[in-house]
């Protein structure tokens, strides 16, 4: 079972999952997500650096995440992402749709600035 937190910042949501997603954990994640939608927030992140690994379905709820962030006008970023959840981010071409950073370059380009 995954572990999920919340960290709140200026403007910014940070969710940090660790631990394995795949499908049967998907609508805890989805419980979290739809709360942290509601905050006045324009960035909502997730931190992936304890994420070691992810399923199809998993990833789908990830790609509906995408969705219903744009429809809110808000960005979903997702930062450190290990090597293997790298690969199969790479494999299912997802860095078309996501925005997808190292750790450093999330904390320059969207806390910092705030």
């Amino acid at each position: 079972m995954p572990s999920i937190t919340i960290e709140d910042k200026p403007g910014v949501v940070i969710i940090q999952i660790i631990g394995e997603l795949y499908h049967e954990k998907v609508s805890e994640l989805e419980r979290v997500w739809e709360d942290q939608l509601k905050k006045p927030a324009e960035i909502i992140a997730i931190n992936c650096a304890g994420l070691t690994y992810i399923d199809s379905p998993a990833i789908g709820a990830l790609v509906k995440f995408f969705n219903e962030a744009m429809q809110k006008k808000k960005k979903l970023v997702f930062f450190d992402l290990s090597p293997t959840i790298r690969s199969l981010f790479d494999n299912a071409r997802l860095e078309r749709l996501f925005t997808i950073t190292s750790a450093e370059k999330f904390e320059k380009e969207y806390l910092k600035s705030r």
